[in-house]
């Protein structure tokens, strides 16, 4: 469990949630980020329906964020930069999935993506965190963070939680 390494660096957050809506919350990560990344992306959002989770909202919220940042980061130099997140319910989860049309990365950066401090951003830009910190209260949540490059490039990440109620 690599987030077990972060203790010092993020306050436990364990304890009670309440419902929200996973869609309304994707939508609004989706904005502000997007809103503020100083570019034109084509953006597709695809939010199914039932998608009541239980848990921190604005902690969910923060995560989202930082794998859409990440993927507007992915696309900086693309010609035609795009970014596409979709969220559906399956059976007892839900599914949200951010893709990016960047170069995508490699088996081994795969590999060590959610370690603290490992990082692929250029000095100054990434603090090796992010993604450490996105795994660790996913986990809280009872959730998944997976990583996928397919060949032909691009960088998929999934992210499930548990639907409320399951």
């Amino acid at each position: 469990d690599s987030g077990a390494d972060l203790g010092g660096f993020s306050a436990d957050r364990r304890g009670p949630g309440v419902a929200f809506e996973l869609g309304g919350v994707v939508r609004m990560a989706a904005s502000w980020v997007l809103s503020t990344c100083g570019r034109e992306i084509a953006t597709e959002i695809v939010l199914g329906e039932e998608l009541e989770a239980e848990g921190h909202s604005g902690q969910v919220q923060q995560v989202v964020m930082n794998l859409v940042q990440n993927a507007v980061d992915a696309v900086e130099t693309a010609l035609h930069p795009a970014v596409s997140l979709h969220a559906w319910r399956e059976g007892k989860r839900l599914v949200v999935t951010v893709r990016d049309n960047g170069h995508g990365f490699s088996p081994e950066v795969a590999g060590r993506m959610f370690d603290p401090f490992f990082t692929t951003k250029p000095v100054g830009k990434g603090t090796g965190l992010g993604l450490a910190l996105c795994y660790r209260t996913i986990r809280e949540h009872g959730g998944t963070l997976e990583a996928v490059s397919p060949p032909e490039g691009c960088a998929l990440m999934t992210l499930t939680l548990p639907a409320r109620g399951t």
